[in-house]
């Protein structure tokens, strides 16, 4: 869970302020929204290789191999 400090913000702060730049859950907010973009279609023809739940999931079991791939990975495409 995100740490206390975090909770109260809303998704733009989160997302627009360059404080939260490093933070992981601005890390995992990212995945998420690509992952429910994609399922919209707004990502054709790319789309995006997890679904919302999944992402969901994984940021709730702290998968460190999914993070590390999302941040690694397909943040640097």
């Amino acid at each position: 869970m995100a740490p206390s400090n975090l909770r109260s913000l809303t998704l733009f702060e989160l997302m627009s302020k360059s404080t939260y730049a490093s933070t992981s859950e601005r890390h995992w907010l990212c995945a998420y929204l690509n992952a429910k973009a994609g399922e919209q279609g707004a990502l054709l023809p790319y789309g995006f290789p997890y679904t919302s739940s999944e992402v969901l999931g994984f940021y709730l079991t702290g998968n460190q191999n999914a993070y590390s791939f999302f941040t690694t990975y397909l943040e640097n495409l």
